[in-house]
């Protein structure tokens, strides 16, 4: 059976239904929820508050204080505020806070060595320097007094082996009171 082809021009289609123009800058979205009606979804809070829901998204990711549910009147309240400038990024939020926490630290700090309660540096490395002066004093005087037990013949030789090797312990000793001073030295990665 062949099939009909219609010559005649397509069909307009007809709706019974009256569509309402959009205020400007609302999403067709806005159009279907009721004026009085409360919003259930991200999307129509976004277009009761007159933005996009990419950017309600945004204010939610950035900013830690803002409502965190779908709350009209919530929302109405922060939004307001916060185009008017009164708040900003949390990230920021956190700097200004560790900033604040590092000044307070500091003042602690401060106090705490007027009173006399804080360990300073100099008083580490004057409680390291008596704990470790009288080595010193026996490292100073081992080659002179161990040439003469090893070498009583030629003292000096033996000295100047023993000497060499003093050298490279305080060396290897200096390299690690270094590295302790940096770790000392260098601020927490918080």
């Amino acid at each position: 059976m062949p099939s009909k082809k219609s010559t005649s021009a397509p069909r307009k289609r007809t709706s019974t239904v009256k569509r309402t123009p959009r205020a400007p800058g609302k999403s067709p979205r806005a159009a279907k929820s009721s004026p009085g009606r409360l919003p259930s979804t991200w999307a129509e809070l976004a277009n009761a508050l007159g933005i996009t829901d990419r950017q309600l998204r945004t204010l939610r990711a950035e900013h830690a204080n803002a409502p965190q549910d779908i709350d009209l009147a919530a929302w109405s309240g922060w939004h307001a505020l916060w185009k008017a400038g009164h708040f900003e990024p949390s990230d920021l939020k956190d700097e200004r806070t560790r900033h604040e926490r590092a000044k307070r630290e500091r003042a602690e700090l401060l106090l705490a060595k007027e009173r006399g309660e804080a360990d300073t540096r100099a008083n580490y490395e004057r409680a390291i320097s008596e704990a470790l002066g009288p080595v010193e004093t026996f490292l100073n005087d081992l080659p002179y007094r161990a040439s003469l037990d090893a070498n009583p013949e030629a003292p000096h030789v033996a000295e100047t082996a023993l000497q060499a090797h003093i050298d490279k312990f305080r060396k290897e000793i200096s390299k690690r009171v270094a590295k302790i001073d940096a770790d000392l030295t260098t601020p927490d990665a918080a």
